[in-house]
């Protein structure tokens, strides 16, 4: 950032691995200018992407599922550098879930939420000292579903948030029609 109205932009959406699915920008907060600063291919995707609070590395989930693409989701790790803004792969880890399309990093930076909208769960994965992600330590997997039977057949795990000092993640789940609090 050359000023303080000048902010970076990462943002994601979906294409196939062999064209940018994210992409970076500059914003200037005092002109509303958005200047591309450049993209990156090789997810599948990548619908959702989120930044760590250092700033340096960059995470962003593969939305796929067995159904449309034979793969389960992914949470992809990335080094940013930041004078060229472009991305480094340092690791990938299966989401064990179809179509994850939301991921919350923990206050303290060590932990990362995705949620997997098609099969309704939420998987948990340590942030390494690397940046990098570790194995999963958690797996939970919803049941049951809402009144409305077209949309809400079974569960559809949306975003989890979590609350100040990190005691609680709320698990917004449409397909069920509640928020989950672990």
């Amino acid at each position: 950032m050359t000023s303080p109205a000048q902010h970076t932009l990462f943002v994601g959406g979906y294409a196939p691995a062999g064209q940018p699915g994210i992409h970076a920008f500059d914003f200037d907060t005092k002109t509303g200018m958005l200047t591309s600063r450049g993209s990156f291919t090789g997810i599948v995707n990548p619908s959702f992407v989120v930044l760590h609070a250092n700033g340096r590395q960059l995470y962003a989930v593969s939305e796929t599922g067995l159904e449309d693409s034979g793969t389960q989701g992914a949470v992809w790790a990335f080094d940013i550098d930041r004078q060229t803004l472009t991305l480094q792969p340092i690791n990938h880890q299966s989401t064990l879930g179809d179509w994850p399309c939301h991921l919350a990093i923990d206050a303290s930076g060590r932990w990362i939420l995705a949620s997997n909208y098609g099969t309704g769960d939420v998987a948990v994965f340590p942030i390494l000292e690397n940046g990098g992600l570790g194995e999963m330590t958690e797996f939970v997997q919803h049941h049951g579903h809402g009144p409305n039977s077209a949309r809400q057949e079974g569960p559809h795990a949306h975003s989890a948030t979590l609350t100040a000092g990190n005691r609680f993640a709320i698990v917004a789940d449409l397909g069920i029609d509640q928020l989950v609090i672990y």
